[in-house]
């Protein structure tokens, strides 16, 4: 996952954020779900959840641009495309 160096999540150490929410969301995340995920922050859960919906639609919207462009990456070269990003600008 693309991270940005200033954001201190332990995903450089780990490469899991939240263990326990981590799980969670592994065992309510299904198959063709839907997710809004708002205040995504660097898309942790999103990517995590788009993986699991396959099909269905993991939707993420930020607020802040260096995230929303490390969004972009991470959807576009892991070829998530249920994974949509959109900056708060798009939603003006």
């Amino acid at each position: 996952m693309y991270v940005n160096p200033t954001n201190n999540l332990n995903l450089f150490v780990t490469g899991v954020y939240e263990p326990l929410e981590t799980e969670i969301m592994r065992s309510k995340v299904k198959e063709a779900d839907t997710m809004l995920h708002i205040g995504a922050n660097i898309g942790y859960y999103t990517v995590l959840c788009a993986r699991l919906v396959g099909e269905g639609s993991s939707i993420r919207l930020r607020t802040r641009l260096g995230e929303f462009r490390l969004a972009q990456k991470e959807c576009c070269d892991k070829r998530l495309p249920q994974c949509r990003p959109s900056s708060k600008s798009d939603l003006q």
